[in-house]
């Protein structure tokens, strides 16, 4: 049986010392640790009794706290497994704090512990005191300090051990928030003042971390860099090329993906051999599978292993590349020559996608995504080559004295509207040669 006899102060903690020296020598540190920990507790409340010297506790104040900050924080998906931080064991204005016992546990499936440091307070010196820790499990930790010798304790705020940590947890879009908390166990943890009484927290408080997943979306963006304004793109000369790109953002377990693509034919035409998988985002093993449904409508459907047999894709990323070209735009009423000999009015088509999406062993539609592709041709630009040249001066000449009576007025070369095709017409043309800007994007 362990006793510690009514003497003096310093005496009892010899014999504390020689206590603690006499069983880890006998059974083994490791296999000791636990009951060392209350042994340094057993001998604390010894030496309550019949204190050796004169001793007035401190009048209380503000309460004393015991806190895990930060009290809550939040991570948002995607990649939550890739986010670490800080978690300190907090006391608050406690009052004579010599010596302290301490359990805190964690969700080792949402939470891994990669190091910690104790504290003590500042001032305290070199051998002033004592540190005996548990390593209990992967789900908690267990230590004890207590100052050395006759006198007080710490007055204040402080954090007793500070704890690393790294999110482990990545939960899938449609399983919702996990909550997880770091603990604080009240009923086990223990203060002690420089009398050797003990001391009660007025409040304690774990750290609640919540790992809420984003959910995943995908989108038709003109940018191979992610940015959400980047969803309307012009053109204004035959055969430009417009590049699209799918994008695939807060991805936390995608496998899969298969969707359709439908634009208006009229303005733009796609070469299904151009388009290209993202394989540095997307890394194969995969299969790819593109198919044109009706001119301006095309299927894809790209697919990797399910897991376990390959790990799923996280992230914000494109996965394909689709290369359009500008068609002339013929206006119905002026076919002239069976080329596009005008159409000075803007036109617009959208590329609409939806489809489907595969996250772990779970699917979910994708909603409709729309990016707008707009026709702003370059005013007398007949040839649609991207600037006003010679050829479209002759083309202007070759309608030269027509007389158009009875039509509609300023259609054809009659740009002023006087129901012919004049000198005036040519020179508004002449006007405009190596015209090259485009119109503006429209608001």
């Amino acid at each position: 049986m362990i006793r510690i006899e009514n003497s003096s102060r310093e005496l009892k903690y010899l014999k504390c010392e020689l206590i603690i020296a006499e069983k880890v020598k006998e059974k083994g540190e490791e296999k000791m640790k636990t009951k060392l920990l209350a042994v340094v507790f057993v001998a604390l409340l010894a030496m309550s009794i019949a204190p050796a010297f004169s001793y007035e506790p401190p009048v209380p104040g503000q309460p004393f706290v015991h806190y895990i900050d930060p009290q809550e924080l939040k991570f948002t998906g995607p990649c939550t497994e890739s986010q670490r931080f800080t978690a300190k064991v907090m006391v608050y204005q406690v009052l004579d704090l010599y010596a302290w016992d301490i359990l805190v546990k964690w969700d080792n499936a949402s939470l891994i512990l990669e190091s910690y440091e104790l504290k003590v307070p500042a001032g305290w010196p070199v051998g002033g005191y004592n540190i005996l820790i548990d390593d209990l499990d992967w789900e908690s930790l267990h230590f004890a300090v207590t100052r050395l010798g006759l006198v007080s304790g710490f007055n204040g705020t402080m954090s007793l051990a500070d704890l690393y940590f790294h999110v482990v947890a990545e939960p899938c879009w449609n399983t919702g928030c996990i909550t997880t908390v770091i603990d604080i166990n009240n009923a086990t943890s223990m203060f002690s003042t420089a009398c050797g009484i003990r001391m009660y927290p007025q409040i304690v408080e774990d750290g609640t971390i919540k790992i809420n997943p984003s959910k995943p979306n995908m989108e038709i963006l003109f940018s191979n860099t992610f940015n959400l304004t980047k969803k309307k793109a012009l053109g204004y000369y035959e055969e430009q090329v417009i590049t699209a790109y799918v994008w695939v953002s807060n991805a936390t377990k995608l496998y899969g993906i298969e969707a359709e693509v439908t634009w208006d034919s009229d303005l733009l035409e796609i070469d299904l051999q151009q388009i290209t998988i993202n394989t540095e985002a997307f890394p194969g093993p995969w299969t790819l599978l593109i198919q044109e449904l009706i001119p301006g409508d095309f299927y894809f459907e790209v697919l990797r292993p399910e897991p376990p047999i390959k790990p799923p894709i996280k992230g914000t990323f494109w996965i394909l590349k689709m290369e359009f070209k500008v068609k002339c735009y013929e206006e119905d009423y002026i076919p002239i020559n069976g080329t596009c000999t005008i159409g000075f009015n803007p036109a617009w088509t959208g590329l609409l996608m939806c489809g489907t999406w595969y996250m772990g062993t779970d699917s979910q539609a994708i909603d409709l995504s729309t990016a707008t592709y707009y026709w702003r041709p370059i005013k007398y630009d007949f040839t649609q080559n991207g600037h006003v040249g010679v050829e479209d001066i002759l083309e202007a000449l070759d309608h030269y004295g027509e007389d158009r009576t009875g039509m509609v007025a300023g259609q054809g070369f009659d740009f002023d509207n006087d129901n012919d095709v004049d000198i005036y017409d040519i020179v508004k043309v002449a006007k405009a040669y190596c015209h090259s800007t485009p119109p503006p994007m429209p608001p």
